[in-house]
């Protein structure tokens, strides 16, 4: 059993996007594996002022200037790694190994592109 995910659960608003990861363990049998793709920002601490800055940069005054250019407004919604780990243990599985696409960190001045390569408790 294998599920695989690129380049989506980046564009879904949490909690959607909790429910996803949670979902991909769900349906897998046990010992199955998922494979996705998320977001997540490296250098912010979620809730201090420069993440909640951020978030509005990213989700307020990016989307405004692109749709006054003519362009249609995409959203990226970062996930944190411990919030991936935690919830893919909750839906019974576990992180098996996770990788960071450092080309795209050089690219992005510090946003992280992360697989995880998760797999499905074989008691579940």
């Amino acid at each position: 059993d294998f599920v695989y995910s690129n380049k989506t659960i980046q564009h879904i608003p949490y909690p959607a996007s909790k429910n996803y990861i949670k979902d991909f363990i769900r349906i897998l049998k046990p010992r199955g594996s998922a494979l996705f793709l998320v977001h997540n920002c490296k250098h912010f601490e979620e809730e201090s002022l420069r993440f909640k800055w951020a978030k509005w940069r990213r989700e307020t005054l990016r989307p405004f200037f692109k749709k006054l250019r003519g362009k249609p407004p995409v959203q990226i919604h970062p996930i944190s790694k411990q919030h991936v780990e935690s919830y893919v243990n909750q839906a019974g599985g576990e992180v098996i190994r996770w990788e960071t696409d450092s080309s795209y960190t050089k690219r992005k001045k510090g946003n992280l592109r992360t697989w995880y390569w998760t797999r499905k408790s074989s008691t579940s």
